[in-house]
Formats: C-alpha cells, sequence, structure tokens
C-alpha cells in the first residue's frame, strides 16, 4: 500500500524530471489527481490526545458504571 505522501512525490518527480504536466503524471501513475493538488492538512496525531479525546467522549457517553471500566481500561495511555 502506498500513502498519498508518495504518490504526491511520485508525481512531483515524474513533473520536473520529465517536464510533463501534472495531469498527464497523475494519468501515467494511476494516481487520483485529488490526492496531488489537494494535499492533506490534518495535524499529526498524538497518541495520547487521541486517546484523551476518546476517553472525554466515552465518559460522556457512558453511564456511570461503564465510566469506572472504561477509566480503567484507559488508564496506561493517559497522562498523570
Amino acid at each position: 500500500m502506498v500513502t498519498p505522501d508518495v504518490k504526491r512525490k511520485a508525481v512531483t518527480h515524474a513533473c520536473e524530471a520529465h517536464g510533463v504536466s501534472q495531469r498527464w503524471a497523475c494519468k501515467a501513475l494511476n494516481v487520483d489527481r485529488a490526492i496531488v493538488r489537494h494535499p492533506s492538512i490534518r495535524p499529526d496525531d498524538d497518541p495520547v490526545l487521541v486517546s484523551a479525546n476518546l476517553y472525554r467522549v466515552a465518559l460522556h457517553r457512558a453511564r456511570k458504571a461503564d465510566a469506572e471500566r472504561i477509566r480503567r481500561k484507559l488508564q496506561w495511555v493517559l497522562p498523570g
């Protein structure tokens, strides 16, 4: 499985090295042009922040008895 970042770099390389258009390079490499034209702007996922957000949502949606069980399961992931 090739990541979108690798596909983006391959298209850029094809354009620069061979002097072809972005459209042609995408077609030749079988890459969707949207991947090249619209790069991801998502911030890097910090595992601790993701776990903390999951914990917060789980507590909000859980009953009180389930909240303690969820807290114990996620205790090793969450900071002090």
